[in-house]
């Protein structure tokens, strides 16, 4: 793969939505953030994994009631592709699957299965990516989509129902929207990503509240003879809204996190390996006084393939 295919690969980003603030006992992982695309403008499929951990704990004061807690994993494995229908236009599809364990004082419990799938439409209206004259290269790309509900969101245990940030799925259609701008200057660069998700009320009246994540990252193209390393680092913020319950507001969800990022990609040929580590700097979700929530380090590992085209 030559310098000229994998400068123009960097300006082609694959990020389709991102994971979103937590609530108490579960958080909704709905998509993940794939990297700087190793195929440029080709057809390609992947499988991207990624693991997030959250501990909840509730004050009883002791008098009448045992303090509670709750340590719940989330692992997601991702089947993704990207489908080029024009220069400026490409499709891109996600399939979920999750698998989520929940330890605490009051409830034990393992839920795995489908999760809801995504489409999302992508145009980028600025690209000189495959300009080499220019010593300053970068491209927008604007995208939109939905989620469709097909993963379970009625699972029970022990007779009652498993909370809704801890189901596979939410029931109801949601809409994506994302942008994404990417500036190079020789082997440097800088993306700037946003994602919206507008979550809607599914049949039985409950509505995630809606998403917003940002991020920043900066990286560094490294070419060596037996392939080419992509390093970077960045930080990245996320915000959900609180649920609600035919229109009331629920307590104890929604919320906001700051995190910072780190990577490295490695390509090769018709191969790419993305590796990327999250730490939470700050987090505050909405909760009740006697209600803390602590995320832990999230992880993501992705596999891409290029199909040519």
């Amino acid at each position: 793969m030559t310098k000229q295919v994998l400068i123009l690969a960097m300006m082609s980003m694959l990020a389709v939505t991102h994971s979103h603030a937590c609530d108490v006992c579960g958080c909704n992982l709905s998509g993940v953030y794939f990297g700087l695309s190793p195929m440029g403008n080709s057809h390609f499929v992947g499988l991207n994994y990624q693991r997030a951990s959250f501990r909840a704990f509730i004050d009883n004061d002791g008098f009448y009631f045992e303090d509670e807690y709750s340590n719940d994993v989330f692992h997601r494995w991702e089947v993704v592709g990207r489908f080029r229908l024009s220069d400026r236009w490409q499709v891109r599809v996600g399939l979920p699957v999750v698998y989520q364990t929940m330890e605490g004082s009051q409830q034990n419990l393992t839920v795995s299965g489908l999760a809801d799938p995504t489409v999302t439409v992508h145009v980028m209206p600025i690209n000189t990516g495959n300009d080499f004259t220019r010593d300053v290269m970068h491209v927008l790309m604007l995208g939109t989509g939905v989620k469709a509900p097909l993963g379970q969101f009625n699972l029970q245990d022990q007779g009652a129902r498993v909370n809704p940030n801890f189901q596979p799925g939410t029931g109801s259609w949601d809409f994506l929207f994302n942008a994404s701008y990417t500036l190079r200057w020789a082997n440097v660069g800088l993306n700037v990503d946003g994602t919206a998700k507008y979550n809607r009320m599914n049949p039985d009246g409950y509505q995630i509240g809606h998403q917003m994540n940002t991020m920043s990252t900066l990286f560094y193209f490294v070419e060596l003879p037996w392939g080419s390393f992509l390093p970077q680092a960045g930080i990245q913020w996320e915000a959900g809204q609180p649920h609600r319950q035919e229109g009331v507001v629920m307590g104890n969800t929604g919320g906001t996190n700051l995190l910072g990022t780190a990577g490295v990609q490695f390509f090769r040929k018709k191969m790419g390996v993305n590796v990327q580590a999250q730490l939470p700097f700050s987090q505050r979700f909405n909760t009740d006084a006697n209600v803390s929530i602590e995320g832990g380090t999230r992880v993501s590992v992705g596999l891409l393939y290029s199909l040519g085209g």
